[in-house]
């Protein structure tokens, strides 16, 4: 499974549902003046090939990858930041992150097609 670090323990988040599908990340630069994007969330490319947390309602955005790691975007819309996606594995559906009023039905099977699988995981 994956982890994520806590001080010096590695504490697993949720995030995947298994390993048996490899990730593979790249580097992406979102668009500012987007809040803190929280590790999970899913990500789609604007007509300019800069990242937005994914919504529906942008209908020319294409899904992209999931954010590896939280983080915060800046204030202006030109605050670019570089930053780390998924474009594959296999993950939790329900940690997955959609802007308001978009859910993973909206985009599963593009997520698919893009080699990002989504499970329901049994969380105690």
């Amino acid at each position: 499974m994956n982890y994520v670090k806590d001080g010096e323990a590695c504490v697993y988040d949720g995030l995947f549902a298994s390993t048996k599908i490899p990730t593979k990340t790249k580097g992406i630069s979102l668009n500012g003046a987007q809040g803190t994007l929280e590790r999970g969330s899913v990500i789609s490319l604007d007509t300019n090939k800069k990242g937005n947390l994914c919504d529906k309602a942008k209908a020319g955005d294409t899904v992209y990858g999931i954010l590896t790691d939280t983080i915060t975007t800046g204030v202006e819309a030109t605050d670019y930041v570089i930053t780390e996606v998924y474009l594959t594995g296999d993950f939790n559906a329900a940690r997955l992150v959609f802007a308001e009023g978009t859910s993973l039905s909206d985009f599963e099977t593009q997520l698919r097609e893009l080699g990002i699988f989504t499970d329901a995981v049994m969380e105690g």
